[in-house]
């Protein structure tokens, strides 16, 4: 079972940010990319 890399939202609300470091993640991960839903509005 591989350890899960959590990557948390940014000021955006989506996980964006990660698209172009998730290749370079060492395969001994397992990445979960959290994102906000868009369509309702979070306080």
């Amino acid at each position: 079972m591989k350890p899960v890399l959590v990557l948390l939202p940014g000021l955006d609300g989506t996980g964006v940010l990660f698209r172009p470091l998730l290749p370079f993640l060492s395969p001994e991960f397992q990445p979960v990319v959290v994102g906000y839903p868009p369509d309702q509005r979070l306080g």
